[in-house]
């Protein structure tokens, strides 16, 4: 222990804190059905679904879009957001699968970057094409180089 700034610090090897990390899954299956490691990564999908919705949520502000001085009823709410997830979805995974092949093994495309790159400036998308506005969207939409953890795509690659 170690007294830092009157408070007492304990400062423990960088092994002992690997050695107390664990995952906790609460699930219905049966360990007939699903090992831990299939539990884990079925988890990891779900938690990037999740991730997917927060992040077009947070970044396309899908709240602000639905009028909330018009009284529209539950159906009409429902199919305004299913046509702007629609909308989303086949815009985002157009110019995604048009920048996978253009990425590099070092430099992959970060889906919450994108997704904010899109949101703030969707004009640029009816305005020019794709290949005229590439080098932003590669310079402003993949993932930081980090070396104490892999981004997702680094985790899919890596298996």
């Amino acid at each position: 222990m170690v007294l830092h700034s009157g408070i007492w610090r304990v400062h423990h090897s960088k092994e002992y804190y690997e050695q107390l990390g664990y995952s906790l899954y609460i699930t219905t299956e049966s360990e007939a059905q699903f090992r831990a490691e299939q539990i884990a990564k079925v988890y990891g999908w779900r938690w990037r679904i999740e991730s997917i919705f927060k992040c077009w949520k947070s970044q396309f502000h899908l709240q602000r879009l639905i009028p909330q001085h018009v009284s529209l009823s539950k159906e009409w709410v429902k199919a305004i957001l299913y046509m702007l997830l629609l909308f989303i979805v086949l815009f985002q995974v157009a110019v995604y699968n048009y920048l996978i092949p253009k990425t590099t093994t070092t430099r992959s495309i970060s889906l919450t970057k994108l997704s904010r790159y899109l949101a703030d400036n969707i004009q640029l998308f009816f305005e020019k094409n794709l290949s005229q506005i590439e080098p932003s969207l590669l310079n402003y939409c993949t993932y930081e180089k980090r070396h104490d953890r892999k981004n997702f795509i680094e985790k899919l690659k890596s298996g």
